[in-house]
């Protein structure tokens, strides 16, 4: 079609469409990939224009077009007018106005920019009757016409269908997990060997229609429409609005894993729950019509952390398989009775690294990497704190950083906070503090001190907000752009000192003897340590018994040095101590403004969502010694804790349409997150005593 007149190109023609699944028959309510194919020429010699264009999509009848159909949903595509065919992939779905067109053939109605005053082309049906008409011939992908046609029908029973759309992870590398060490306190949290994502898509329930909280409608809406939020309940009791997004029973989410060169011994791996782990998780709602990310920490545990360290299984390997799997309570449309459905990834599995004993330096290091969302908005997180004891002297380090990226229309990415507490204090020179937080790429504050003893007290909170994106997305046909906006209070507090002391009255207080308890629970740790070494001595050498001892004793003595315990036999000269309480506090949601008001759509965004709250305390004694010996001391004693809530909330377009198969009130789901606060101790070590460091 000739589009000279009225926009940056000159034509645009629909030369592909495919149907990513077998639609024989589709069911209402249920989500169908649609891949589509885009020439565009430009109207301008010497350029090639991009523009961003809503492709809308109705189900129609095949022997009557023109009669009145049943909407889908609209794209939001990026036009390049290049005259080189584009692929563009997305979504729809025959919802519950479809129903007259149940028991029926129909096909497919594609129209680009139809609300414009002169779209980019005429309507394009699918039909055969159709294949050899003018606005069809370019069409010639996968057949001539680019010919759709389908049964629609209502599921049996009005049954519901879960699909599995998707299993990835973040990393595809994990680090195999240490034995644990008798310790006293809240244990460490065992590092997940890997974050699963899976994309749930819940099909059989129309995904324009929603729980809505009738608080927050936007006040416009509800002026120019007092009957909305009525209309809003789409037929339905309040009681029963609130089951919209409810499956028809629980559905249980597994995970195993296998060695690669295995593939039949599939072992059951932890799914973190709060502090503990458990086999399964169950899910009792998703959001109809849209992938729902639902994400775990796995753990390797039990027969499948048995196998990995077994020579006649998994020894020695380091490729392997984890699989996902889902079973539910109730039938579903596309799947076979009792049958789970999977999805599998390949992931390393890798040791520590070697092992040492007897150090002059260590460190009680922790970094912890996620993330949450999906395409649309996500959010990435890295907590991490470094604290290291040597000859020279001590220091620590504690960051926090947190990102949003996304795609609502126009991708995005913006710092949300990046948070630093660094605290240096050799033996001999200047100590030094530094802080810094930043927001939404904006330095709020820094402090930084050096001296040969210094003393630090700063807690602080700034509130900053800033817009994200400008936002679009589609209501029907029509798009509607609306500012995503971040903000909040972020804070840090930093408290503590670094100080030079002389004699032993000054420094035992830092560097304390070992009490009895003390050595009975080195003695318990150097006993596993023990036991192990002792298992992996009796077996011949070779590349089993290295590895063995990079899974099984290099993480060990992470934690336990190997150090012997100061006998007190000598007395301190001179010591520098650190002692510290750091860490960020985050509290940041989201907001929207924007919507839109025109003759055929009223619509506004409504937004309930939490983009995260952090707290990361961080508390800590170093400290490092010499007697009158000579001799180099050392404590250490570390403890940091992470209470982290991501995502939590949705985000909705809510309004009216008024045209032709478009005409309801309707909520659009663009994103919803249901994520657990995550509460743990990522780092909880202690020398229990001062040792002495083997030079």
């Amino acid at each position: 079609m000739d589009t000279s007149e009225s926009t940056a190109f000159e034509s645009v023609e629909i030369t592909r469409v495919e149907l990513g699944r077998d639609l024989e028959p589709a069911f209402l309510n249920e989500r169908i990939p649609i891949t589509i194919g885009i020439t565009a020429h430009s109207g301008v010699p010497g350029e090639e224009p991009t523009e961003s264009v809503p492709l809308v999509v109705t189900f129609v009848d095949p022997q009557d077009p023109d009669e009145v159909g049943c909407s889908s949903n609209g794209m939001l595509f990026d036009l390049v007018g290049d005259g080189v065919e584009h692929e563009y992939e997305g979504f729809i779905w025959p919802p519950n106005n479809c129903a007259h067109l149940t028991g029926k053939t129909v096909t497919l109605q594609i129209e680009l920019d139809p609300t414009a005053e002169q779209p980019l082309i005429e309507p394009l049906v699918l039909s055969q009757a159709r294949a050899e008409e003018p606005a069809n011939a370019a069409c010639r992908n996968p057949e001539p016409g680019c010919v759709q046609e389908f049964r629609l029908e209502i599921p049996e029973s009005n049954q519901v269908d879960i699909e599995f759309a998707g299993f990835d992870s973040e990393s595809s590398v994990g680090v195999i997990p240490p034995l644990a060490l008798p310790t006293e306190g809240t244990p460490e949290r065992a590092t997940p060997i890997l974050v699963a994502q899976n994309l749930l898509v819940f099909n059989g329930r129309d995904p324009y229609e929603s729980p809505i909280d009738a608080d927050t409608i936007p006040a416009e809406l509800l002026a120019a429409n007092p009957d909305i939020a009525e209309e809003l309940r789409f037929g339905r009791s309040p009681d029963q609005v609130e089951t919209l997004d409810d499956l028809p029973g629980p559905l249980h989410l597994r995970y195993e894993i296998t060695a690669a060169a295995d593939g039949e011994t599939w072992l059951p791996l932890g799914i973190g729950e709060g502090d503990a782990t458990v086999d399964e998780a169950v899910l009792t709602e998703l959001l109809p019509g849209t992938p729902n990310v639902i994400a775990h920490d796995l753990y390797l545990e039990g027969a499948a952390y048995d196998a990995v360290l077994d020579p006649e299984q998994w020894l020695g390997e380091e490729a392997f398989v984890v699989r996902s799997c889902f079973t539910t309570d109730f039938p579903q449309f596309r799947a076979l009775a009792d049958e789970a459905k999977c999805r599998t990834i390949d992931v390393l599995l890798v040791p520590q690294g070697d092992v040492e004993s007897g150090a002059t330096s260590f460190g009680f290091d922790r970094e912890s990497n996620s993330s949450h969302g999906n395409s649309r908005i996500k959010l990435e997180s890295r907590f991490a704190t470094s604290n290291h004891v040597g000859l020279d002297g001590v220091f620590s380090n504690t960051e926090a950083n947190l990102t949003v990226k996304g795609d609502i229309g126009k991708s995005f990415t913006l710092d949300l906070v990046r948070a630093n507490a660094t605290l240096d204090a050799p033996l001999l020179g200047d100590r030094s503090v530094d802080v810094g937080l930043r927001i939404f790429n904006d330095d709020v504050f820094s402090f930084a001190e050096q001296a040969s003893g210094l003393t630090v007290s700063e807690d602080v909170v700034f509130s900053r907000s800033k817009t994200i994106v400008r936002a679009r997305f589609m209501f029907g046909p029509v798009p509607v752009s609306f500012n995503l906006d971040a903000g909040g209070a972020v804070g840090i507090l930093a408290e503590g000192s670094a100080t030079f002391l002389q004699g032993e009255e000054a420094c035992r207080p830092h560097l304390p003897l070992a009490s009895a308890e003390d050595f009975e629970s080195r003695a318990a740790q150097e006993q596993v340590i023990a036991n192990i070494e002792s298992t992996i001595e009796q077996l011949p050498a070779g590349p089993v018994k290295t590895l063995l001892r990079q899974i099984l004793l290099a993480p060990l003595r992470n934690v336990v040095t190997g150090n012997p315990f100061d006998p007190g036999e000598s007395s301190l000269s001179e010591c520098v101590a650190l002692e510290a309480s750091v860490g960020p506090t985050m509290n940041l949601t989201a907001s929207a403004f924007g919507g839109i008001d025109i003759g055929i759509a009223k619509a506004g965004v409504q937004l309930d969502l939490v983009l995260a709250q952090v707290d990361l305390p961080l508390t800590g004694k170093l400290s490092l010694g010499r007697n009158e010996q000579s001799q180099f001391l050392a404590f250490a004693s570390t403890q940091l804790d992470l209470i982290f809530q991501p995502l939590d909330g949705d985000l909705k377009l809510v309004g009216k349409l008024k045209l032709g198969p478009f005409k309801k009130s309707k909520s659009v789901s663009i994103v919803k997150f249901r994520v657990d606060p995550i509460e743990k101790s990522l780092l909880s070590r202690s020398t229990l005593a001062a040792e002495v460091l083997t030079p």
